[in-house]
């Protein structure tokens, strides 16, 4: 049990030792000493520039995890061949995995045309998906 208290103690240092060396203290003559929050992104990200990024980085892992489990559909279908029980199971997996790659598809499609019409509409000009 204490081995198991000095790991936990451990850990929780680990985790919060970072959180000390976000906040940056600038002070300037003449104003007083703030502390501050450095935006990890970089100084000029937006909000639409944040969910860009999110979305960018969500999609390519999306679209491997619908081949992995298509795949695993397929596999499924191959070795419960001779069982009709199992290959119920196995053609359910298969239309869950078509429903994940066209609901990844739309997204990916949706957010295209969402960002197309708001650039028609306003002078904000964003930074659309092209593929």
């Amino acid at each position: 049990m204490k081995l198991l208290n000095k790991i936990y103690w451990i850990a929780i240092g680990y985790v919060l030792t970072p959180t000390s060396s976000v906040f940056a203290i600038t002070c300037q003559p003449g104003q007083p000493c703030s502390a501050t929050i450095q935006n990890p992104l970089g100084a000029n990200n937006t909000i639409t520039q944040f969910i860009s990024i999110i979305l960018d980085t969500v999609f390519p892992i999306a679209a491997i995890a619908c081949v992995f489990f298509l795949i695993y559909a397929g596999f499924l279908m191959v070795v419960h061949g001779g069982n009709e029980e199992k290959l119920a199971e196995a053609r359910r997996a298969f239309l869950w995995a078509v429903i994940g790659v066209a609901v990844i598809l739309g997204a990916k499609v949706l957010s295209a045309v969402i960002c197309g019409s708001i650039n028609q509409l306003s002078s904000t000009h964003l930074s659309c998906p092209t593929s």
